[in-house]
């Protein structure tokens, strides 16, 4: 038949020939696909909502708010060999993982979401920059005063002994801290007194309120020194050694028998003439430099691994300053680590579990959108995570330290609700809370006669807190009111 329409027949091959030939050509592009793609599914529990982004991304000029792949569960995604960030969120939880893509095969991974949003203990209403946990201690630095808090394990909130004005505190563990006065002096902060920070004479800084050198001190009570161009490491009352040279203005992070500096380029570039660096130095003098830029790093105890920010991913590397892992949030600040494997760190409202075998990390705590999380350490046992958390603009009282149970123990909600109201004044009655061990209302007032305990009480009862959770104590200390 078709014999009778010539034409028609030479269209119809026509049409044949294509149809094989972009067959042809969809085998040809699967087929090289086979030696760069790679495939991906991933399984997780719920209705969650599953991205892809390429590790890399957040280093391009390209916006991360419209980056990578939206996935469905138990899908497979055909995707390009390299190296992805996948993250699972539902709400107010969040798991990411770095994941390595190989061509031509598959890789099925499982990421499942924390169970709840961690339970928070309150810890106290005070004005934190700096603090550490002992199990007799909470010592921390006041932001208004400038000067040493204590919180015993009484319960009690007391001026600390020594309460001269200092502008920083670092810790080397909870009985062995540096502050620096407003003068530029150094002097050596225990839990219970305070002394002079002795030094060779050759750094030795005698001369208050000139330029001091800048100071970094390690977990294992190392201290390195940056005084004028030459960079030093000793012990306190020990020998100290010259380990290098720096004219450049740089950050110094101590760690267990090595030094790492950071230099941040006025562009933030680590390429050119002037790059940004991250450098390791040992106590032979040994130096290792890498080109990258890092807001912010924190070695580990032992001094095996150093995590830093930038504005990408975070990095976790070995004292080579080879890559161990990526750390998959970005915007992080505010390290702590447990130990050599487990890493803690906020990311804006959001506080952090990273294990660096499973390159893995997961939300413990999502606070409300208007606070900001400022520090964080563990104390001395490793059985809770301590952090500090600020409000902003209206919401803003004070900044309040929190204490997350790494091990399950029980927390009274109420107690946490009542850590919102305070610090209060009823009458001439000031109220704060403290909660190292146990909760208790403290109070400043001089005048007995206003019988601040009940007052305390009545007003945790209009609050619809159980005033019988809490002990009263009297404090010489006074809080600090709402809004400032």
């Amino acid at each position: 038949m078709l014999q009778n329409y010539p034409q028609l027949k030479k269209i119809i091959q026509y049409v044949v020939i294509f149809i094989v030939f972009i067959y042809l050509i969809i085998f040809l592009i699967n087929y090289i696909k086979t030696y760069s793609f790679g495939s991906i599914t991933v399984k997780t529990d719920g209705k969650n909502t599953i991205t892809i982004i390429p590790e890399n991304y957040l280093g391009t000029s390209k916006k991360p708010t419209t980056a990578g792949k939206v996935l469905r569960a138990s899908k497979i995604l055909r995707i390009k060999a390299g190296v992805y960030i996948v993250t699972v969120r539902s709400g107010v939880h969040a798991t990411s993982k770095e994941i390595t893509i190989t061509s031509r095969k598959g890789n099925v991974i499982t990421l499942d979401l924390p169970s709840s949003n961690g339970l928070i203990d309150a810890v106290g209403n005070i004005n934190s920059t700096s603090f550490s946990v002992s199990n007799e201690h909470l010592l921390y630095l006041d932001q208004v005063s400038n000067k040493i808090n204590d919180i015993n394990k009484n319960d009690q909130l007391l001026p600390f002994k020594d309460q001269t004005s200092y502008k920083t505190l670092q810790w080397a563990n909870p009985n062995y801290g540096i502050a620096q006065d407003n003068g530029g002096l150094f002097h050596v902060i225990s839990q219970s007194d305070s002394r002079d920070l002795s030094l060779p004479s050759n750094i030795l800084f005698t001369k208050p309120y000139e330029s001091p050198p800048q100071l970094s001190l390690a977990a294992n009570k190392e201290i390195y020194v940056l005084n004028g161009t030459t960079l030093y490491a000793g012990a306190e009352g020990g020998v100290f050694k010259t380990i290098g040279s720096e004219k450049r203005g740089v950050l110094l992070l101590g760690g267990a028998n090595k030094l790492a500096t950071i230099y941040r380029s006025s562009d933030k570039s680590t390429t050119g003439s002037d790059p940004s660096t991250l450098t390791v130095i040992d106590l032979s003098g040994k130096t290792i430099v890498k080109n990258v830029y890092a807001t912010s790093a924190r070695w580990s105890p032992s001094g095996k691994f150093i995590a830093i920010s930038s504005n990408g991913f975070g990095k976790i590397y070995d004292d080579s300053l080879n890559v161990i892992a990526t750390i998959p949030t970005n915007s992080i600040s505010n390290f702590s680590w447990l130990d050599d494997s487990t890493l803690y760190y906020s990311s804006g409202n959001m506080l952090w579990k990273f294990i660096t075998g499973s390159k893995a990390a997961s939300t413990i705590y999502t606070a409300p959108s208007s606070q900001a999380i400022t520090s964080l350490s563990s104390n001395q046992d490793n059985s809770y995570l301590y952090f500090s958390m600020e409000g902003t603009n209206s919401d803003a009282k004070n900044v309040s330290i929190y204490k997350i149970p790494l091990n399950k123990q029980t927390i009274n909600k109420q107690i946490t609700d009542s850590q919102a109201f305070l610090p209060w004044l009823v009458g001439r009655c000031i109220f704060t809370l403290t909660n190292f061990n146990k909760p208790t209302i403290q109070f400043y007032d001089p005048f007995p006669e206003d019988n601040c305990p009940d007052k305390g009480r009545v007003f945790l009862q209009q609050k619809n807190i159980d005033p019988s959770l809490f002990n009263y104590s009297s404090t010489p200390l006074t809080p600090s009111l709402p809004g400032n």
